[in-house]
This record gives C-alpha cells, sequence and structure tokens, in this order.
C-alpha cells in the first residue's frame, strides 16, 4: 500500500466504486468538475483558501452552473459532497446537516469551513485529479446508525457503531446484527478493492442498509470501538463481532444469532 495519502484514498472514492457498490447506496447525481473549477472552489473556502489563489470568477460561474444542474437533475435535494468525502465538519453542516435543497445551500455548505473538503480539493490538484460532486438521496437517521464494516479479502470480519453514540437499550441489536452481516455479504461480492473498511447505514424504521462510504484498510482511519493492532492491519482479525455502546458499556454481539456481552478489548 502506498504512503502517499491521497493515492492510498483515491480508489474509495465514489467515482471509482463498482456499479453493483453504486446500486446498494442512496441514488445520487454527479458532475465532475475541472480542474479550474476546483481551485475555484478552493480559493472561496472559509479555511485555507489561501492555498489556491484568489478567487476565479469564470471558475466560480462555471461551477455554479453544474451545482444547479444537480439540482435540476434531482429537485428534492440531498446531501452535497465530493466523491472523496463530504463536508460533515464545515460549520453549517455541523449546525444544520448536509442537506442541501437549492444552488446557494449547496454552495454555502461547500465553502463554510470544512478542512477535509479543503485538503481533497488541494490534494486532487496536486495529483491532477478532477474531483466530483455528488447530490444524493438524503436520508434522515440518528448517528448510532451508521455502523463501521472491516473488510479482509472481501469477508467482513467485524463492524462498529460510533464511538459517540449509544444505541438505545430496548433496540434488537440482534436483529441490526444480523441485517448488518447479510448486507455484508451482498457488499462483499460487489467490492472493488479486497481490503477496505466501509460506512453503512442501518436505519431503525425499515429493514434496508445503504453504503455510505468506503475507506482506506489503514491506522489512519478511524477504527470506532476498536484499536488497531498489527494483527488487525495485517490479518484483519476483528473477531465477527459487532461492538456498540449502550449507556456508559462498550458491548459485542458477533454478526449472528448469540447473547450480547460486555466487551473489554480493543
Amino acid at each position: 500500500m502506498t504512503d502517499n495519502p491521497f493515492r492510498r484514498a483515491e480508489p474509495t472514492f465514489l467515482e471509482h466504486w463498482s456499479e453493483g457498490m453504486t446500486a446498494l447506496a442512496p441514488a445520487a447525481v454527479s458532475a465532475v468538475l475541472t480542474l479550474r473549477e476546483a481551485r475555484a472552489l478552493g480559493s472561496v473556502q472559509s479555511v485555507w483558501g489561501q492555498w489556491f489563489g484568489p478567487p476565479d470568477r469564470q471558475g466560480l460561474a462555471s461551477l455554479r452552473a453544474k451545482l444547479a444542474q444537480l439540482f435540476r437533475s434531482k429537485p428534492s435535494g440531498g446531501a452535497i459532497r465530493l466523491g472523496s468525502r463530504s463536508p460533515k465538519d464545515a460549520d453549517l453542516a455541523l449546525s444544520q446537516g448536509l442537506f442541501a435543497d437549492r444552488t446557494e445551500c449547496a454552495f454555502q455548505l461547500l465553502t463554510d469551513g470544512s478542512k477535509r473538503l479543503a485538503w481533497d480539493l488541494r490534494e486532487a490538484i496536486a495529483h491532477n485529479h478532477r474531483p466530483s460532486l455528488y447530490l444524493r438521496t438524503w436520508i434522515p437517521h440518528a448517528a448510532w446508525e451508521e455502523i463501521r464494516l472491516f473488510f479482509f479479502n472481501r469477508s467482513c470480519t467485524g463492524g462498529s457503531a460510533p464511538v459517540y453514540a449509544s444505541i438505545p437499550d430496548d433496540y434488537p441489536v440482534h436483529a441490526l446484527a444480523r441485517r448488518v452481516s447479510e448486507f455484508a455479504r451482498r457488499l462483499g461480492r460487489t467490492l472493488s478493492l479486497p481490503h477496505c473498511i466501509a460506512e453503512v447505514l442501518a436505519p431503525h424504521a425499515g429493514d434496508e442498509v445503504f453504503l455510505l462510504d468506503i475507506n482506506p484498510f489503514h491506522p489512519s482511519t478511524d477504527a470506532a470501538l476498536y484499536a488497531w493492532t498489527l494483527e488487525r492491519l495485517r490479518h484483519g482479525h476483528f473477531g465477527g463481532l459487532l461492538k456498540y455502546r449502550s449507556g456508559n458499556r462498550v458491548r459485542a454481539i458477533p454478526l449472528a444469532d448469540r447473547e450480547a456481552r460486555s466487551y473489554s478489548g480493543g
């Protein structure tokens, strides 16, 4: 695996997903930016905008036209993001979420202080990669409904709910484990990368699971309720467990039918 962070992450970008992976994700429309449009978007970032030089009016006008076309194709709106990552660290996203229902709202989300987006734009330009914008169907959900799945040789070897969110005590975690496990088998058959960490959404209302993101199988990717070890990095050993927080305790249940138990391991 390359030591270059951009090249390591590039195969996980939405624009490089297989058709099967895309079919498992929320519906989206997309537009490929020119490097000039990417630089123009970078120049009006509220953080690190100095990386990209002075604002380019023509480049910004062209960018806005592509955003407007996305909303003509998807008038109900959706979550706005790059193919690499979402600007979820933007000030507006932190206060209101990533949903945009018009061009101007999307433009504000894309320029409102996201260090993730600014870094991705700079690296895309440096590597001569034309980034893509995506407007994706927004699915309302709670934070704990996002699950990280660890894939090694296209087999799911474990999963984790977020560190910061607790699953309600009365939620049927066994049913969640079954649903996520079944989805993982489908996803494993269509993954474009043998080793990766998938971010999936399992809304409590309904039986569907959606693919949100793919991340490199690398210590630079947050392992949620797990800790990276050489054994996990080299062999993908996550014990086949789904780990989650319940109240102030971390619990684990196999991705199969067994009793949940308290978990004190890494």
